[in-house]
């Protein structure tokens, strides 16, 4: 007899190795994948503004980095000597306008040049609930505790995300046509917004995604969210919060995003470096041993086996500073 509902990914369209560009953006979920792939030495840029929930302000990031916008000036703020940004998330601040300023134009930049060279970019949708300012009429991707008497709750509508992604879709096109989209809906839960709010703006979410994988070719999803809700739907793969998913529940989704998209030898390589990153985290009985120097002269021997995958510059540093402090 069967206790739950396992969900299966298809087989993706395309491959992710260790020589994908992949660009990760969007909410905490979008941390949790992005993460994963640069642990295991992908080569990614994951949410280098800090985390967006909101399809509008993804596509604003988006028009920044692609010099298709200037920042908007009128969004900056400052909250006890320190400043803002309302496009970007809190982490992005600084002691003056002009040095956050030059902050968010070094981050767009560095994203602008990842853009023209991705392979595949990650798009985790965590709401559909946005804040509008009122008086500048502009949705902000972060209120940062201002008043929210200056701002509007409003829902985006499906065909008011569809546009907006359409836009995103064929920006990134006409700078790199290569480019493929993995969508993702996050599967945290906002009970903020309660969880009936929450269930409406994850039905849109879906039926975006849903939309855009059947209107465009190299658009694809994997359910994150189906696996969350439906296949381990249990309060035991929730924090204490009962709003995020625990460590095993990342793992296990991991698990099913990795037999989606990597090959078996790009699993095969994935576990042995498992096996390195325990080996450089063995904290030895005895640092002056012969056993722990052989053990360390091994241990650079197999690291250098992965460089044909991956720069393994930081690894083998390490080993040689440990060695170094053994003579």
């Amino acid at each position: 007899m069967k206790f739950r509902t396992e969900i299966e990914p298809k087989n993706g369209s395309f491959e992710i190795n260790h020589q994908t560009a992949v660009f990760c953006l969007g909410s905490c979920f979008s941390d949790v994948i992005g993460g994963y792939l640069s642990e295991n030495k992908f080569n990614c840029l994951v949410n280098p503004f800090g985390t967006v929930f909101n399809i509008k302000s993804i596509e604003k990031l988006f028009d920044y980095s692609l010099e298709l916008k200037n920042i908007d000036d009128q969004l900056f703020i400052s909250n006890d000597e320190v400043y803002f940004h309302h496009d970007f998330h809190s982490e992005i601040r600084a002691t003056s306008m002009e040095m956050l300023k030059i902050l968010i134009e070094e981050k767009c930049r560095l994203a602008g040049d990842f853009l023209k060279n991705a392979d595949v970019i990650v798009i985790t949708l965590g709401t559909s609930w946005v804040y509008q300012n009122i008086e500048l009429q502009s949705i902000v991707s972060n209120c940062h505790k201002i008043s929210s008497s200056i701002f509007e709750k409003q829902l985006l509508g499906i065909n008011e995300q569809l546009h907006i992604f359409g836009n995103i879709f064929k920006n990134l096109k006409k700078i790199n046509p290569k480019v493929k989209f993995l969508l993702t809906v996050s599967p945290v839960r906002h009970t903020k917004d309660s969880l009936e709010l929450n269930a409406v703006s994850k039905s849109y979410l879906r039926s975006v995604t849903y939309e855009l994988t059947q209107k465009f070719q190299d658009v694809e999803y994997f359910p994150a969210f189906e696996i969350m809700t439906d296949d381990l739907r249990d309060y035991r793969f929730y924090k204490e919060d009962l709003i995020h998913p625990t460590e095993v529940a990342e793992k296990y989704i991991l698990g099913k995003f990795s037999d989606r998209h990597f090959s078996e030898k790009t699993q095969k390589i994935i576990l042995e470096w498992q096996k390195i990153k325990n080996a450089l985290n063995h904290k030895p009985f005895n640092p002056g041993s012969q056993a722990h120097i052989s053990f360390l002269k091994k241990t650079e021997e197999k690291i250098k086996e992965f460089s044909e995958y991956f720069d393994t510059t930081d690894e083998q540093n390490f080993i040689q500073k440990q060695l170094k402090s053994q003579n």
